[in-house]
């Protein structure tokens, strides 16, 4: 059997370029090929034209079963992308998975009548159990169609042991030049510092997050557990990635410092290889220590990727972040002090946020020392604890809504799209234009990184 996974494209054409491969179909496809499925990949974020790719692909070979992975901002394009392969191969069974179909199956199925079957939650063994031929009755997590009814079954527990998955089937994707810097404004100083970062690829270490804030939509899609895997498991994944030729990842998990103990003993194996590793990671700012980071800047750690998100407590605590500011300003402190860059993200347009919030976060990132700063307006995605709390009072209309990508300014009036703009404005500008941060970026790009990024 012949199946297509398909990574739906941020953009029809060539204006975004994804930095990291895709690992939820590439897990997809490692459990398929073990178990002796033959299977090939789009990556739509790397192709010149997603959907001229497709054509020719199905033209040439006509997958018998074509599976498309969507998150929010993406879904209208896997709309048009599971469209178009109908019109090709209508014998192709076509299924859907990833955030956005986990929280709106059955409103998927009913509008769209060319997509079969919508995967709710990791997709590693329903998706198998739909290409072995399992009756679609007998599969955990799916929502499919049945002449015309939709029926939605039971939810499949999450995979309890992370260990027992084969590796990512990164070998399907060696056609793709996955770069960093890419995927920044040309204006962007990560772009330029950043530029040399090559044989590069992404690592995930856990799956999940303890925490529950109040914008992300991990918490509902993982069950709200946090499953890592075991240090000596992905030692063994970075020993195969080092020796396929890429010696620059970037963990991708939503916290690697999560569990500080499990992150030490990774970095202890990662220097243990002496393959002049240089990685970064996702960390919050609670979970910082001497003794963590240390061990991380001794294992190559170049970059911290921190989810501030506020200098204001008040908004902190809206957001349900579970952190103090002082942890903030001495994660940023101790990251600096072990010499890895600090890279710092902010949301703008919380419905209680005032100028004097922004104030606050304005003092915060312009009195550390931060290399790079990303401020973003709040989105309201399906699934999220904000997303039910809108509905729950009654600002956001779910049947009528559940195919957009909302912004703060879309459900909350007393919110302007204008004030929001002014606010990450005010807040870039007092960061990047300041005298001594342009002297130490300068200063950091052509000496304090001279041996690190090549």
């Amino acid at each position: 059997m012949n199946i297509l996974l398909i990574n739906a494209p941020l953009e029809k054409r060539e204006t975004y370029k994804s930095f990291s491969p895709p690992l939820g179909i590439l897990y997809l496809a490692a459990v398929l090929e073990k178990n002796g499925f033959e299977v090939e990949i789009i990556d739509g974020d790397q192709e010149n034209n997603c959907f001229e790719a497709i054509n020719l692909k199905i033209s040439n070979n006509k997958p018998d079963i074509v599976g498309i992975s969507a998150m929010t901002p993406t879904f209208l394009n896997a709309v048009l992308t599971a469209q178009q392969i109908k019109q090709l191969n209508p014998d192709s069974l076509l299924v859907l998975g990833g955030y956005h179909p986990t929280f709106n199956a059955e409103r998927i199925l009913k509008k769209y009548s060319f997509i079969d079957i919508c995967v709710r939650g990791e997709g590693e063994y329903s998706f198998l159990e739909i290409a072995k031929g399992i009756p679609l009755r007998n599969i955990a997590g799916i929502t499919y169609r049945e002449g015309d009814l939709i029926r939605t079954n039971p939810t499949r527990p999450s995979i309890a042991d992370l260990d027992e998955l084969p590796f990512p089937a990164r070998h399907l994707i060696k056609k793709y030049d996955y770069k960093y810097s890419e995927s920044f404004n040309w204006n962007d100083p990560r772009r330029y510092r950043l530029s040399e970062l090559k044989r590069y690829t992404s690592i995930a270490t856990s799956r999940g997050c303890p925490f529950k804030c109040l914008f992300c939509a991990n918490t509902a899609f993982s069950s709200n557990k946090f499953r890592g895997r075991s240090a000596e498991n992905v030692a063994a994944e970075i020993e195969q990635v080092v020796k396929d030729g890429s010696n620059r990842f970037f963990f991708v998990d939503d916290n690697f410092t999560a569990n500080p103990t499990r992150a030490i003993k990774i970095c202890k194996y990662i220097k243990d290889l002496n393959a002049n590793i240089k990685w970064f990671c996702m960390g919050r700012a609670d979970t910082a220590s001497d003794e963590l980071y240390l061990e991380m800047a001794k294992s190559g750690c170049i970059l911290i990727l921190f989810g501030v998100e506020s200098g204001s407590q008040r908004i902190l605590d809206y957001y349900n972040k579970n952190t103090k500011v002082a942890q903030i300003k001495n994660a940023l402190k101790l990251a600096r002090k072990y010499r890895i860059d600090i890279f710092a993200s902010l949301i703008v347009g919380a419905p209680i946020e005032s100028d004097a919030d922004i104030e606050e976060t304005k003092k915060l990132v312009v009195g550390e020392d931060i290399d790079f700063l990303e401020v973003s307006k709040l989105a309201i995605n399906s699934g999220t604890p904000l997303w039910k709390k809108a509905v729950s009072e009654n600002k956001i209309n779910e049947e009528k809504d559940w195919e957009k990508l909302l912004f703060v300014y879309d459900v909350f009036k007393e919110i302007s799209a204008l004030n929001i703009r002014k606010w990450a404005r005010k807040i870039n500008h007092a960061f990047y234009l300041r005298p001594d941060y342009l002297a130490k970026q300068i200063w950091r790009t052509f000496n304090a990184h001279k041996n690190i990024i090549n």
